[in-house]
């Protein structure tokens, strides 16, 4: 008796194993055989020699066996997939696709009249496989994790499942990165004209000069650019204790320039030549006219002009010069020979004034 309670209470014991070891891996299968692809609703118009069990049967096989075609039009997950004619002669077929994977609305139209009837069923099926794959590849499009498909129905594991059919299908198609394009960069306006002043101070004796000019500048070829200018000064020296030299001199500026754009401002940084024509006058005691002299200036100058922009084409232009006149323009006194006056040599220049640099 013993023996047998024994065994039976063996025997419960190693079904109760079996049992529970069964269970997980039942529930495992379970799971497995719930993962499921995208479910389509086909609704096809018999008409122009289709015939929709035909067509059923080959957007089966274009679509592969994890697709379900035969879901109801009433399911809010199925993609609803519509043929129908829309002529009196039945050749010209409207095709739909309802979406809710993507939430989209896809339509086109096909005409059969010159197709054998024979082959429109065919014909419907692949173009109705197309319009699903154009659909379901964007399921492949990376998107910003916080925009929300309004009105998109359906579960992860059917997304996957379509997004892989699509991809099968259109075996070129790419992961498309969707993302705003990045708005251009402003960029410094590549032609100028400006009207500036210019404060000057060099000669010997050392003096202050003021005026006034016009200038272009032109970028040639990124980075370098072009700048010219004509300009008028005019200036003085006290020669002893009542005399006095006026000094008027007319510039042109040509110089070569490295330019650097920050936004729509820019900043030219120039080598070049500055030639002249002065004329210097003497007046003696209660104003009385002295000896004129003239000639010609030359000499190189290099140069920082800074272009900010304020306001649509205007901008503000403030410029910093540095001049060594190598043919300078002398004042003397006619009575002893003796140097009174010079431009020449050294020359420090500030200039300010007002741009236009259209678009």
């Amino acid at each position: 008796m013993e023996a047998s309670s024994s065994a039976t209470l063996a025997r419960s014991t190693i079904i109760a194993i079996v049992c529970a070891l069964s269970i997980p891996l039942a529930a495992r299968a379970q799971d497995t055989s719930t993962i499921t692809g995208p479910r389509v609703a086909l609704e096809v118009e018999a008409c122009a020699g289709i015939d929709p069990e035909v067509v059923h049967r080959i957007l089966g096989v274009e679509l592969g066996a994890d697709a379900d075609l035969d879901a109801l039009p009433t399911d809010p997950e199925a993609s609803r997939v519509r043929a129908t004619c829309t002529d009196a002669d039945g050749t010209r077929v409207s095709l739909a696709v309802d979406e809710p994977l993507t939430a989209k609305h896809l339509e086109r139209s096909i005409d059969l009249a010159a197709s054998p009837e024979s082959g429109r069923s065919r014909l419907v099926a692949l173009a109705l496989a197309e319009l699903l794959a154009a659909s379901w590849i964007e399921l492949g499009m990376r998107r910003d994790p916080e925009v929300v498909e309004v009105g998109a129905h359906g579960g992860d594991e059917a997304r996957a499942v379509a997004l892989a059919i699509a991809r099968g299908r259109l075996p070129g198609a790419e992961v498309v990165r969707v993302e705003e394009t990045p708005p251009e960069r402003p960029r410094a306006r590549p032609f100028g004209v400006r009207a500036i002043g210019v404060g000057r101070v060099s000669g010997d004796p050392l003096h202050f000069s003021g005026g006034g000019g016009l200038g272009v500048d032109l970028e040639l070829y990124a980075p370098l650019a072009m700048s010219i200018d004509v300009r008028g000064e005019q200036g003085s020296v006290t020669v002893g204790e009542t005399g006095l030299v006026r000094m008027t001199v007319a510039w042109a500026n040509a110089l070569l320039a490295l330019r650097v754009p920050f936004g729509l401002h820019h900043a030219d940084f120039g080598l070049g030549g500055r030639a002249g024509y002065g004329w210097m006058v003497g007046e003696g005691e209660r104003g009385i006219g002295g000896a004129e002299q003239n000639g010609p200036l030359l000499g190189v100058v290099t140069a920082t002009h800074i272009s900010l922009h304020i306001v649509a084409s205007a901008y503000l232009h403030v410029g910093i010069e540095l001049a060594w006149i190598t043919l300078p323009l002398y004042g003397t006194l006619g009575s002893t020979g003796e140097t009174v006056a010079r431009v020449g040599d050294g020359q420090l220049s500030i200039t300010l004034g007002f741009e236009v640099r259209p678009e």
